[in-house]
């Protein structure tokens, strides 16, 4: 199963100290880039997301959609969709 996650989840299961239920469920959840730099308000914590062996970052082919999308959704949103259409995922 492919799912790729936006910032909103992590950070609220993060919040409540329950990351550990993405992986329990899905295995393993892909974010694209924008994500990764969302999630990293300090380079500290870009080490901390980037060892998670469940959380795989890829990079947004499609471009033109992401700026089209970014017409009315954030960045990290508008890669994450962007990336779930390219990879076909399951859950997005």
């Amino acid at each position: 199963m492919i799912v790729v996650c936006d910032t909103s989840p992590l950070l609220n299961l993060d919040a409540i100290d329950r990351l550990d239920l993405l992986p329990a469920v899905h295995g393993r959840v892909i974010i694209p880039e924008a994500v990764l730099d969302e999630l990293c308000a300090r380079d500290s914590e870009r080490t901390r997301w980037t060892s998670l062996a469940w959380v795989e970052v890829m990079t947004v082919i499609g471009r033109a959609r992401v700026h089209a999308l970014q017409a009315s959704l954030d960045r990290g949103e508008a890669e994450a969709i962007a990336l779930g259409i390219e990879l076909k995922a399951d859950r997005c």
